[in-house]
């Protein structure tokens, strides 16, 4: 699971700075990660696994998540700065604050 979100994080800092790599080939690949980690929710640290897909789903405007966005932070409440993000990511355009 580990490498394939690197990847995705590796294709996200190449938005507009590389041919074909765009929020919405960011948010299929999200979108398929998601398909995956499903399978594993509630084993491990699957806590690590959404934070870091709720940071992935704001840089590509992905919405699958949002329905679950409350019910995730009730459950974890270390989630909510991420949640925090996806929101103001898409809804705003506002940027991740400069230290993440």
């Amino acid at each position: 699971m580990n490498g394939i979100l690197y990847a995705a994080e590796d294709e996200a800092k190449l938005i507009g700075k590389k041919p074909g790599t765009t929020k919405a080939s960011l948010r299929r690949t999200v979108n398929d990660i998601w398909k995956k980690a499903k399978l594993v929710e509630g084993q491990g640290e699957f806590g690590k696994v959404l934070k870091r897909l709720y940071r992935l789903a704001g840089l590509a405007g992905a919405r699958f998540l949002r329905p679950r966005a409350l019910r995730d932070v009730l459950v974890d409440p270390a989630l909510s700065e991420r949640v925090a993000d996806l929101y103001a990511l898409h809804e705003w355009g506002l940027g991740l604050r400069k230290f993440r």
